[in-house]
């Protein structure tokens, strides 16, 4: 069995996945883990740019109606086998040794079930530099002396199985949007938090015009 099950979740964003997938294959532990994509009912299947990485990674797409990203990521978890699922956005790349730097936390942290990734933006571009700004001042705010951060962003989220549900369903099917923001209410209404891993971490891209980020924000409001 795999050590890790990435999660990733697609709705016609599949040009951004070429680069999501590109990071993975630069890990350097290849055979610790698998990659679930679950197509949410795109309007076409995966290209062909996206397909020949079934044959250089551990790699499986599941296709499913259209159903939302929550019900998307709880069928990635119903298929997966790893021991520690981890979620990633299409549109975030994992840094060098990020999985390297999970897996070490992994074993200094046994008691902890939930890990928050760092999260970071492209400082080389405006959107992307301001995209940087708000991730690091919001993770920066709510870090604790502890080593727990009240944030959770699926963008790079584990979790150990053995805390996952019975039936797989860890996020509400009825959100639409914000469903790991609902994830981190339950979690503190159970009075636990994420464990933080600032070294292992995942740049999270954004549209690259300032126009197309605007119109992004406001269908999240």
């Amino acid at each position: 069995m795999p050590l890790f099950s990435i999660i990733i979740a697609v709705y016609n964003d599949w040009t951004a996945l070429k680069a999501c997938l590109y990071s993975l294959h630069q890990q350097k532990d290849e055979t610790d883990f698998e990659i679930i994509i679950v197509d949410d009912g795109s309007d076409e299947t995966a290209p062909e740019e996206v397909r020949q990485w079934l044959r250089r990674l551990p790699l499986s797409i599941e296709r499913q109606n259209h159903r939302g990203i929550s019900a998307a990521r709880n069928r990635g978890i119903q298929t997966s086998k790893g021991s520690l699922l981890l979620f990633v956005d299409a549109d975030s790349r994992l840094q060098i040794n990020c999985l390297a730097a999970l897996k070490s936390a992994l074993a200094t942290s046994p008691q902890q079930n939930y890990f928050q990734l760092r999260l970071i933006g492209d400082p080389a571009r405006l959107v992307g530099g301001t995209e940087h700004l708000r991730l690091t001042t919001l993770q920066n705010q709510l870090l604790q002396p502890a080593g727990f951060i009240r944030y959770l962003n699926t963008a790079g989220f584990a979790i150990r199985r053995s805390s996952v549900p019975i039936d797989g369903d860890l996020f509400d099917p009825a959100a639409v949007r914000a469903e790991d923001t609902l994830l981190l209410a339950n979690l503190m209404q159970r009075g636990e938090l994420p464990f933080f891993v600032p070294d292992a971490i995942i740049q999270h891209e954004v549209p690259s015009s300032l126009l197309k980020c605007l119109r992004k924000d406001m269908r999240s409001a």
